[in-house]
């Protein structure tokens, strides 16, 4: 009984000599969706369905097939195609296939970029409610995908998943994959400084993703991203320009200033003499330190550290590029208090954790939406 049922079920998705894939036997119209490689050409790909069953599943389609438009069922008796040339049709397949109720075809394991196009297509055409079933077990199937394919020593992010998780409404993962764009997205000279990010197989223009999450998601990101390489390029400076300029401050001490020294060395505890010469030379060694490791680094050594706008590196490579110079930086013997690398690295873990914990890129009205999307997915919320 099983056996015949599945045999039925599987001829009403034959494929003819034309390339029609019948999703319903007793179809009444034919979609004509995007295209499909065939031997060495491409092809229109099409799927012979019911039209009822779109009118009943999207006001879209239910709009298109049955107004006053060129969609709308021919008068005259010919056959009844419409063509949409710019959808994908794995997606579209997906779709039909739980519109029609043949089940069986439906993936219970997912891959992220199948989901994607499901998933814009369910926004294009407002079909979001039926995926319900699905939703949950397919975001968590890409989910893991994308756990095992970030690398902590190459990070990347992919607009992709961040859309994902925007559609489903699964904010936990959504301000995930926005702090990866972030830290792993750069500016291309070559592209008129339009932002990329590094992806996990190439890299991709974000101002070509249509489909991303809120409409100044990349704004945001753009803002972010630069107020942290201020941040950083601030910080270095700060290890740099006292030592260089060791000399009085006549803000805070007059005509009488005194030398003001970066040298954290207490020599109470020493028998030799300690002088500014002394001072001096330990500021020399850690400041000359830096500077020879900055030339050393191909990605720091053309910076201008006081044009953060002009960085084009990502966060992720200026902040690994500058703690290998900070981690490197040797000082006078006894004066490890001196050294500036602790500094740097508290500085590291309080600008990851403070993105970590930072809410700004995920707005209320975010918030709000997003718990829209998980009802009408049933998707779980935050833990």
């Amino acid at each position: 009984m099983g056996k015949s049922t599945r045999s039925r079920s599987q001829k009403s998705q034959d494929t003819d000599k034309l390339g029609t894939v019948t999703i319903d036997q007793d179809g009444d119209l034919t979609l004509s969706v995007g295209t499909r490689v065939v031997g060495l050409d491409e092809q229109p790909c099409k799927f012979k369905v019911d039209s009822s069953a779109l009118r009943r599943t999207s006001a879209v389609f239910k709009a298109m097939l049955f107004g006053p438009w060129a969609e709308s069922k021919p008068t005259d008796g010919s056959e009844w195609v419409v063509e949409l040339p710019e959808d994908d049709p794995d997606g579209f397949q997906v779709i039909l296939s739980i519109i029609h109720s043949a089940y069986y075809l439906i993936p219970t394991a997912m891959n992220k970029l199948l989901l994607y196009k499901i998933l814009v297509l369910c926004d294009k055409y407002d079909m979001d409610q039926v995926l319900a079933p699905w939703a949950q077990s397919w975001l968590s199937a890409v989910a893991d995908q994308a756990k095992h394919q970030f690398k902590e020593d190459k990070p990347s992010a992919d607009p992709l998943m961040t859309f994902i998780a925007w559609h489903l409404g699964d904010e936990t993962l959504y301000a995930e994959e926005v702090r990866k764009m972030i830290l792993c997205s750069y500016l291309n000279p070559v592209e008129d400084g339009h932002l990329f990010v590094h992806c996990w197989r190439h890299d991709r223009n974000l101002s070509n993703e249509d489909h991303l999450g809120p409409p100044d998601l990349l704004e945001r990101i753009a803002k972010i991203r630069l107020e942290l390489i201020t941040d950083i390029l601030l910080h270095v400076r700060q290890e740099i320009e006292p030592r260089k300029e060791e000399r009085p401050n006549p803000v805070y001490y007059g005509a009488r200033a005194t030398p003001t020294f970066n040298c954290k060395f207490d020599p109470q505890s020493f028998t030799y003499n300690f002088s500014n010469r002394d001072r001096r030379l330990c500021g020399d060694v850690i400041l000359g330190g830096i500077w020879r490791r900055i030339m050393a680094s191909p990605k720091l050594k053309l910076l201008d550290l006081e044009q953060p706008k002009a960085v084009c590196l990502d966060v992720a490579s200026l902040l690994a590029a500058c703690t290998d110079i900070f981690q490197g930086i040797q000082n006078l013997d006894r004066h490890e208090k001196c050294n500036p690398k602790e500094k740097f690295m508290v500085f590291v873990q309080n600008c990851k954790k403070g993105l970590a914990e930072n809410g700004s890129f995920v707005e209320p009205e975010d918030r709000t939406r997003m718990a829209e999307q998980r009802k009408r997915f049933k998707v779980a919320g935050p833990d």
